[in-house]
């Protein structure tokens, strides 16, 4: 067969190819075309869920999220949590990860991605490694009969569209202490490019594959490292269903990078997430096309659909994460999963202190969840018709001998779910009542004949009973309370976005056969009518319609529209006089040679003709004895005036009341959540249905309108498919009293057009969705009353579609491939930016109003933020009250200056910007009506990787700058070990390096050391004998002293005196040779003994005894000190009277009681939980 060009009717930005004879299959790049997503692990995909439909009311998603211990170290931490993402509900097609379905044990964060054609690593051919710019492909589009380097072109086209060079930026998603957005990579700037450029400065480094530390290095701006090197690899094969020989299968890619190490910015503390190899296979359901044929053969109407076996392998199964002071493991299940092959779940979370006993240990009760049967055909099985489901999660403290663990249950929705690669999905990919059974395109009309024609088709309108099928709605509490979640189905109405049924496609067409020896006429015509009011989706508010045409004739043996030697055929739109146009919309005419393909052609209202000319020149003697084809078409949306009303139920769940039930009979607390537009009470669909669409193809003169039910495509847009909502009404019902919240939020509409129907123009999801009013009511007698109201104002980005800030980051889609043959020809292609624009969103001002109850009269003020351009920090604030205080703060840092005066150190500033440390004040000025009352300078310096402040100098109203605090000591761990405070007093620290923490400080009258130990920590001074240590008699902790001889320790200052304490069981004891007296206090076998010596360099206490809380401070001092146990609990506080208040805690961790000297309870903490859970 020959090649054909494609016509759009929804441009897409890249192209697969048509329809052929039923007994033809398929070929590997047009299944690939439609199939072109790379999955992960679902465990990823649940991670990039909470990038793109952030928990929040703004998209109806309740938190739900169970901490379970929080690693940290020094300026670093990891919390780990088990999470449940209930935005829109359980698609069908959601795999569980293995925490449950639904469920995500957070544990640090990854970077993972959409590979967009080729992975931006590949050597040589990949985005970033590829030889030419993209600037260069975008100017070499070939004119086929006159430009001499046509053929060389399209060969360079040709390897893009095959799949031998990359032109598509690949898009990143991240989410990692409490960060999360999406980058690139950015070939102007050779960098990667946070998509949101008003984030907090990210550094973001990406090494080889192959390095010792291939993978991403993310510094944040306070210089803090997340590197991610562990990487998941992705690989599968495409295969239509009942069309044997024509799978199609994608190389091994990357999809993910776990985090694997986090930096503290000195770098000197570290937590570690250890992995072990992992593989998993599922399958996923790919494309579902139909294809109807409006001209020829009724016969010619396949159907296409498509699963994928997905493949996953990799160092990346997380085992272990450690911490300066702790573990926390996760055991897997010794049985392999039903629903996913070769994976398993996880069974338990052991948290332990490193090197020490176990914390806790949480299990995970898990079992299946068993879904219907499927519609249509099911390619996955068995594994298909099981979902994996978390049950409970149990507490047990230090060991599962407990038989009354802390239980959460979980309870689900019981409609049964789809399997999970049946048809049964609305359009949003939820479950409803769908039984068409031999594809996903949902039935629609067409425009056919004059008249409009169903094509049946599957049901996919959404059920708002079945698509809360396996959704969370109860959590029954340890305490045997519970919190119940109640949902409802969203509502959307948006009239710049057109969903399925809303619109038609139309147009018109030229196509002339002719046989052997027939001739053509000269000039043949068409004509047809434009009449749209001005609409955002199919004109962009023009009027009229946004056309694709073609054009082009055929010769025997020639690819479509190969070159004549004998002339060309004239191909024009004449726009008619009658109606009169509207000179406002001029219509500037279309003509062409051909042949083309042309997109995106305005036409306002009014009448047109199609004219070809010089059309005989195909009845060439040369090729009169053969079959000739000529076309010329044109195609548009067109509104279907049988569309359903504005406002109707879109796919998915939004939150609509959470009750909260105590075991103590009382009253459940409900919060309720009524949702507003300003339009009414639905919300703003983001994106088109993407799950169908239209194109209409033409081939060998027959033409096809394509449906699709299904796509398995990136690039879907930002938070695709989802509803937000711009006001939300938070109402607490507690008892007979109603307090009542409202919230507004930022509405930001993408810019979707005509001709880009899944992707979005332009997009700022980032400023999407921000609180910008919000205020608080309680009742007043029988009204409410308003208790505080805050305002914000944002700045954000909006570009239009041809302003993109991100057109120097433009995919380039190329269309090579027809439905049977592989590439051959000149390609027809497109120049389409991404939806990922480079965007921002700024917060401008803010304002806060308060009822004051006493005198009525409300309290107002307000803020106003300036932001430097390096990294996006407040230069200047400004701050005004109602009693009409002015007050200015500016604002200094590393990179970013308010004034010159508050500039640092060039030296300084350079090395604080090479480490990414640029989140810091430096300096600062305030204002107050105009009069400078406070300047503040910081002053460090770096040694090796560790910054060290030196000093802080504050000045007041003018005055000379004096210095508020020194710094002169640290110790190895960048911990400080003295600070000079105002007055010339000293404060000393006593630190526990192996484990990061405060064991004493002592303020004192002049710098000199100063002793505390309670003798629990081996090696606090070398002078303590590790045999000595007795954990047979101990006053506080877990450990006393046997002391026979002499302990020995330096560093005192001369000046003064010195007191020396202990407490002592057996025995007595001095220092320097004074005999120390007891002061009278004792408890149990233990007296509080007390010496007060002259100063010396050394301090030597002797004696025999037993003894424990050792302190050594300089006379006139203030100390405390902490007595931690080996969970790094504090058990004893000591303070300068050498009080000692104690401190209990139950087998889960938790403080029961604390106690004084003598045993007196000073605080009881009673914890109610149900028995036998």
């Amino acid at each position: 067969m020959k090649k054909i060009p494609i016509l759009f009717t929804c441009l897409m930005g890249w192209g697969t190819s048509l329809y052929a004879q039923t007994t033809e299959l398929p070929s590997a790049n047009y299944i690939k075309g439609l199939n072109s997503l790379v999955s992960g692990s679902p465990e990823t995909s649940q991670m990039m869920k909470y990038v793109d439909f952030p928990v929040s009311l703004v998209t109806g998603t309740p938190q739900i999220d169970l901490p379970i211990y929080t690693l940290a170290g020094k300026g670093i931490s990891l919390p780990v949590s088990l999470s449940y993402h209930a935005g829109g509900g359980v698609k069908v097609s959601d795999m569980a990860s293995n925490a449950g379905l639904g469920w995500l044990l957070q544990t640090g964060g990854e970077v993972s991605r959409e590979i967009r054609g080729i992975a931006d690593e590949t050597a040589s051919i990949g985005f970033i490694n590829k030889a030419k710019p993209l600037s260069y492909y975008m100017s070499i589009r070939p004119l086929y009969d006159d430009d001499p380097n046509a053929a060389a072109h399209f060969e360079e086209w040709s390897a893009a569209a095959k799949g031998q060079m990359d032109l598509e930026p690949d898009l990143f998603y991240f989410n990692f202490g409490g960060y999360s957005g999406k980058f690139m990579y950015d070939e102007i700037k050779k960098a990667f490019v946070n998509l949101n450029t008003s984030d907090r400065r990210l550094d973001i480094k990406f090494q080889v594959p192959g390095s010792s530390s291939g993978g991403f290095t993310i510094i944040t701006d306070n210089g803090t490292k997340y590197i991610f090197n562990n990487a998941e690899k992705s690989s599968s094969q495409t295969l239509p269903v009942g069309m044997q020989g024509s799978s199609t299968s994608s190389p091994e890619q990357t999809t993910s990078w776990k985090l694997t190490r986090i930096i503290n910015p000195d770098a000197t503390d570290t937590i570690e997430l250890l992995y072990e190899y992992n593989s998993g296979k599922y399958a996923s359901l790919g494309s579902s096309t139909t294809y109807q044929p409006l001209t020829g053969s009724s016969g010619r109407s396949p159907v296409m659909n498509v699963y994928t076996n997905n493949s996953l392998s990799g160092l990346t199964r997380l085992k272990a994460i450690v911490s300066r002071t702790d573990s926390l493991s996760i055991v897997y299940d010794g049985v392999i999963r039903r629903d996913y092959e070769l994976q398993r779940a996880i069974s338990r979370v052991i948290v332990s202190t490193r090197g020490g006993g176990v914390k806790k240990i949480l299990r995970l009760h898990t079992s299946y969840f068993q879904r219907s049967a499927s519609v249509g055909p099911n390619a996955a099985g068995t594994m298909s018709l099981e979902s994996l489901r978390l049950d409970s999660l149990s507490e047990y403290g230090s060991t599962e001998n407990n038989s009354n663990p802390l239980r959460h249950r979980f309870i689900y929705n019981s409609t049964q779910m789809p399997a999970r690669m049946s048809f049964a999905q609305d359009m949003w990919g939820y479950a409803n009542n769908n039984l068409f059974d031999q594809h996903m395109a949902p039935g629609m009309y067409i425009q056919q004949g004059g008249s409009p024609t169903y094509l049946p088709g599957a049901d996919r309108a959404p059920d708002p009973n079945r698509m809360k099928a396996g959704i969370l709605e109860r959590i029954d509490l340890p305490t045997g309370g519970n919190i119940q979640f109640d949902y409802e189905p969203n509502t959307v109405s948006n009239s710049s976005l057109l969903t399925v049924g809303n619109t038609i496609t139309s147009g018109a067409f030229i196509s002339v056969f002719k046989g052997a020896n027939q001739t053509f006429s000269s000039e043949y015509r068409d004509s047809f009518i434009v009449d749209e009011a001005p609409d955002p989706a199919i004109n962009g508010d023009l009027g009229g319609v946004m056309a694709n045409i073609t054009l082009g004739r055929v010769k025997p043996g020639a690819y479509w529209g190969a070159p004549m030697d004998y002339g060309y055929v004239g191909y024009r739109i004449d726009r008619a006089p009658i109606p009169a146009p509207d000179p406002a919309h001029p219509f500037n005419g279309f003509s062409a040679q051909g042949p083309e393909y042309i997109g995106n052609v305005h036409l306002p209202n009014g009448k047109y003709y199609l004219v070809a000319t010089n059309v005989g020149i195909m009845n060439d003697a040369a090729i009169l004895g053969n079959v000739r084809n000529l076309y010329f078409g044109i195609s548009f949306k067109i509104k279907d005036t049988t569309a359903p009303p504005s406002q109707y139920t879109a796919g998915g769940l939004r939150i609509k009341t959470i009750s909260a039930t105590d075991n103590y009979g009382g009253t459940p607390k409900v919060r309720s959540f009524i949702y507003d537009d300003e339009n009414g009470s639905w919300g703003r669909q983001i994106g088109p249905d993407f799950h169908s669409y239209v194109e209409t193809r033409i081939s060998n003169g027959y033409r096809f309108f394509v449906r699709m039910g299904n796509n398995a495509m990136p690039g879907q847009g930002g938070q695709g498919n989802s509803v937000y909502y711009t006001k939300v009404a938070e109402v607490l019902k507690d008892g007979n009293k109603e307090f009542r919240t409202l919230h507004n939020f930022l509405k930001v509409e993408p810019n979707y057009v005509n001709f880009y129907p899944f992707v979005p123009g332009t997009d700022n999801e980032y400023a999407r969705g921000k609180e910008i009013l919000t205020e608080w009511t309680a009742p007043n007698g029988s009204t409410l009353e308003t208790k505080r109201r805050t305002a914000s104002v944002f700045d954000y980005s909006q570009p239009s579609i041809f302003t993109n800030p991100a057109m120097k980051i433009d995919g380039i889609k190329t269309v090579v491939d027809d439905y049977s043959e592989s590439g051959s020809g000149f390609p027809m292609f497109t120049i389409t930016p991404y939806s990922n624009n480079l965007s921002y969103v700024y917060l401008t001002s803010d304002s806060t109003y308060d009822y004051n109850p006493d005198n009525g009269i409300p309290n107002l003020s307000w803020n106003s933020y300036e932001y430097g351009s390096y990294n996006k920090l407040p230069l200047s604030i400004t701050s005004q009250n109602s009693k009409g205080q002015l007050v200015v703060q500016k604002n200094a840092y590393a990179a970013d200056v308010a004034e010159p005066a508050l500039a640092p150190d060039a030296t300084l500033a350079g090395q604080l910007i090479t480490a990414n440390r640029v989140s810091d004040v430096l300096a600062s000025k305030t204002y107050v009506d105009e009069k400078l009352v406070n300047t503040q300078y910081t002053h460090s310096h770096f040694s090796g990787s560790q910054l060290l402040t030196d000093s802080m100098r504050i000045a007041e109203y003018g005055n000379p700058l004096r210095k508020a605090v020194a710094i002169p000591s640290y110790d190895p761990q960048a911990n400080p070990l003295s600070v000079v405070t105002p007055g010339n007093r000293f404060r000393r620290y006593i630190w526990r390096k192996e484990r990061n923490l405060a064991l004493a400080t002592c303020t004192m009258p002049q710098n000199s050391a100063f002793v505390f130990t309670s003798f629990e920590y081996p090696g606090e001074y070398s002078t303590i004998q590790e045999s000595s240590r007795t954990a047979s008699s101990a006053f506080s902790g877990s450990y006393g002293y046997n002391l026979n001889g002499s302990l020995n320790f330096q560093g005192f200052n001369s000046a003064g005196t010195i007191e020396v304490f202990a407490w002592v069981s057996q025995g007595s004891f001095t220092a320097n040779g004074v005999t120390t007296v007891s002061t009278g206090r004792t408890k149990g076998g233990w007296t509080l003994y007390r010496a007060e010596i002259p100063n010396y360099a050394t301090v030597t206490i002797g004696g025999l005894c037993t003894m424990d809380q050792l302190a050594i401070v300089p006379a006139g001092s203030s100390f405390d000190a902490n007595i931690f146990d080996s969970q790094d609990r504090i058990t004893a506080k000591v303070n300068s009277s050498m009080q000692t208040n104690f401190f209990d805690y139950d087998d889960y961790g938790r403080l029961i009681l604390i106690r004084d000297e003598q045993g007196n309870i000073i605080k009881n903490n009673s914890y109610q939980y149900q028995v036998n859970q």
